[in-house]
């Protein structure tokens, strides 16, 4: 704010009126530059409450969403049958059995699952057929798109499936050791794949 010189006569030459005045703009003055003060000291705080909120919301966050996404592609020539049970449905030899999940799946135990733990963890299956074993966008229902989970320890950790599932898989590139695919509105009531996932192919 601009400061006011003021130039006073010797107070003899001022009536009881004009020294009222002349209190009357001192303390106008006085309140203005308080008032200066006080917004000044506002707009500081603000600055500072919004660079806080800012660094709040770019800080990183915890959890899983760094995690690389790792499935498994097999053929089905090649891919051991289930423990314990028979082997998967007939089909071309150079079919490839792709499974995603949401933890990471190894070419050492196609069908496992992590230790029980108090959530569930999901497995979604589909295959691809030599003629779609390149990249391209599919409808989950045409490539036989399920899934299956094991519930939490609380249920106690059972596995169930296959289920039915939708949504689009595209296939973004493809080479001799992996792929990556994109799945898209693949989501159920209680789990959803949307994402993308890095499969390694395995051998038989």
């Amino acid at each position: 704010m601009p400061r006011i010189k003021l130039e006073l006569e010797p107070a003899s030459i001022y009536s009881p009126r004009s020294c009222l005045r002349l209190t009357s703009l001192l303390l106008l003055l006085c309140a203005c530059q308080g008032k200066d003060g006080l917004l000044t000291d506002a707009d500081d705080s603000g600055d500072e409450t919004a660079t806080t909120a800012e660094t709040d919301d770019a800080a990183p966050t915890t959890g899983d969403t760094d995690a690389t996404l790792v499935g498994t592609a097999f053929l089905r020539a090649d891919k051991p049958p289930p423990p314990g049970s028979e082997p998967p449905p007939a089909g071309a030899p150079d079919d490839l059995l792709v499974d995603v999940g949401d933890f990471a799946l190894v070419c050492a135990d196609p069908y496992g699952y992590p230790a029980c733990a108090p959530r569930s963890f999901y497995r979604y299956s589909f295959v691809l057929s030599p003629d779609r074993q390149q990249p391209g966008t599919y409808l989950a229902s045409d490539l036989g798109a399920t899934i299956d989970f094991q519930s939490e320890q609380d249920s106690p950790c059972e596995r169930n499936g296959p289920f039915d599932i939708g949504g689009t898989v595209e296939v973004v590139s493809f080479t001799a050791d992996q792929l990556v695919v994109r799945l898209t509105d693949a989501e159920t009531t209680f789990a959803t794949f949307d994402g993308e996932y890095t499969v390694v192919r395995c051998a038989g």
